[in-house]
């Protein structure tokens, strides 16, 4: 079901989604960026190159990893020293909590936007949720400090650094 294997994996904080927006206006891209310092995710339109929000992920969150559902309607961004991952609606940029255990560090989602990955850096793990309704549906042992994480395109490995 869900396949770990330990490598050496690319990862970034920035990631780049598409929205289509209703009533016929063109496709948009945006990039979330996590912002270690400010406790702050800001979103860029990057046709424009322009920050368009900045939100307040709250006092010693310092978040490190982004994903974004494939759907473009949830970013995930994690906050290693308050141990949970917040969970951000892009279409009002409104935000709610999820508790995850061990310093979530890294962050993906699978191709098909059914679970996010959360590498827990200081509790050895991955965190296995389901983004339907944000429950954590496993923990999964991987080893020391994991950081790094990237799923295949057909969503059957995750790899781990």
């Amino acid at each position: 079901m869900h396949k770990m294997l330990r490598v050496i994996a690319i990862y970034a904080i920035v990631i780049l989604a598409s929205f289509a927006f209703p009533l016929g206006l063109s496709a948009q891209s945006y990039a979330y960026v996590a912002n270690h310092a400010s406790n702050t995710v800001s979103v860029i339109n990057t046709s424009n190159n322009t920050v368009v929000a900045t939100i307040q992920l709250g006092d010693d969150c310092n978040p490190v990893g982004a994903a974004i559902t494939p759907n473009g309607n949830y970013a995930y961004i994690t906050c290693p020293n308050l141990d949970r991952v917040a969970v951000i609606n892009t279409s009002d940029y409104s935000v709610s909590n999820l508790r995850v255990e061990g310093g979530p560090y890294g962050v993906a989602i699978t191709p098909n936007g059914a679970y996010a990955y959360v590498t827990n850096s200081r509790g050895q793990t991955v965190t296995v949720i389901k983004t339907s309704n944000n429950t954590i549906v496993k923990s999964v042992f991987v080893g020391n400090i994991p950081q790094g994480i990237a799923i295949t395109p057909d969503g059957t490995h995750a790899y781990v650094a």
